[in-house]
């Protein structure tokens, strides 16, 4: 199987949500834009709107796995788990949640988990295959393996 990235062009998709925190997990109102292969956020729109590239932070979107959650009883809530974090974040409305999960899955590298799961049993496979040719290659040559 190969996975490919969907669409890594600029995109306009922009709104509040909130955003649980890393450490004190407590949630806050942001303004995130997806701009390339991230998810920038800013304090407020305004922020944005004077100084695009004053950010807070960004959530990559390569290698990255978008789903749909249900944090702490929130509705509307979603994830973004890249490889060093899961990004808690709630939308307004359901709409509006499968509307952010739409653009974001477009972005991400695999778009969803059963894809993941699916691309490192093909990987594992694979790996498994050149050991074992491998070893045959090793056992036709000496008649005992050396490792």
């Amino acid at each position: 199987m190969s996975i490919a990235k969907k669409n890594t062009t600029n995109e306009t998709k922009q709104g509040y949500l909130l955003k649980r925190g890393e450490v004190r997990k407590g949630w806050k109102v942001r303004w995130f834009v997806v701009h390339d292969q991230q998810v920038r956020y800013f304090k407020t729109q305004e922020d944005f709107t004077s100084s695009p590239d004053s950010f807070i932070d960004f959530i990559p979107l390569d290698q990255s796995v978008v789903k749909e959650s249900n944090e702490e009883g929130k509705s509307n809530c979603f994830q973004i788990i890249t490889k060093h974090r899961i990004y808690y974040l709630v939308a307004k409305s359901k709409q509006d949640q499968e509307s952010w999960l739409r653009s974001l899955s477009d972005l991400t590298l695999l778009p969803s988990e059963d894809d993941l799961f699916v691309f490192a049993d093909d990987e594992i496979s694979k790996m498994t295959r050149e050991t074992s040719q491998m070893e045959d290659y090793f056992r036709q040559k000496s008649g005992r393996l050396y490792f």
